[in-house]
C-alpha cells in the first residue's frame, strides 16, 4: 500500500509536505509512513483515494487499477476547480458549455 501511495505523491509533483497541506494531513505525517514510524489512518487512505481518484481497493491491495486517463494538468484543472463553491461550480460549467456551443457556432460560421 505504502508503494502505491508514495508512487501517487511523486507522480502529483509535490513534496511531502505540500502534499500533507494539501490533504490537510498532519504535519509530517508522510516521513512517518516512510520511517515505518506510523502506518496511513483509514481517514487518510480515503482522503488520499478521492484525491486521486483511484479505489481505496487500489491503495490497500493493488487489485484495482489507477485511472491514468488524467494528466497532472487535468488534475490541477480539477483541483482548482473544486476550490469553489458548489453552487459557482455549476455556474461555472454552465458558462464553460456555453463559451464552447459559441466557439463551435463560430468554427461553422467561419468555414
Amino acid at each position: 500500500m505504502l508503494e502505491r501511495i508514495f508512487n501517487l505523491i511523486e507522480s502529483s509533483g509535490f513534496s511531502d509536505a505540500a502534499f500533507c497541506r494539501e490533504l490537510s494531513l498532519g504535519n509530517g505525517i508522510v516521513g512517518k509512513w516512510r520511517t515505518g514510524k506510523q502506518k496511513p489512518s483509514l481517514d487518510a487512505v480515503i482522503k488520499i483515494a478521492a484525491y486521486f481518484h483511484v479505489s481505496i481497493d487500489y491503495l490497500v491491495s493493488g487489485t484495482d487499477y489507477p485511472d491514468n486517463s488524467l494528466t497532472k494538468e487535468d488534475n490541477d484543472w480539477l483541483h482548482l476547480i473544486h476550490q469553489l463553491p458548489a453552487k459557482k461550480q455549476i455556474e461555472f460549467r454552465g458558462e464553460l458549455i456555453g463559451y464552447l456551443k459559441a466557439l463551435k457556432d463560430m468554427n461553422f460560421t467561419q468555414q
